[in-house]
């Protein structure tokens, strides 16, 4: 009886030892690592170049909210230019 569950399994598709909703759940966890990674990527290229308009005001602080909107707005420009 259990080789029936076995063959029938493998008739629908079955492509591994691994159940179907180990594999969704596996899939869904590589998909939510990509898109944090994306988001930290994004996060780190706008910290950059806020750090870089920080620079070029002469490293004065009390602007970092401004700096970091006016990084973000033009990092996202320029991934949209892509």
């Amino acid at each position: 009886m259990p080789q029936s569950k076995l063959w029938n399994w493998l008739l629908k598709g079955g492509d591994s030892f691994m159940p179907t909703e180990a594999k969704k759940t596996t899939t869904t966890t590589m998909t939510a690592t990509t898109t944090h990674e994306k988001i930290h990527d994004l996060n780190e290229l706008i910290a950059k170049k806020a750090y870089e308009l920080y620079e070029k005001r002469g490293c004065q602080p009390g602007n970092d909210a401004q700096d970091w909107l006016e990084a973000e707005r033009l990092v996202r420009r320029s991934m949209r230019q892509r």
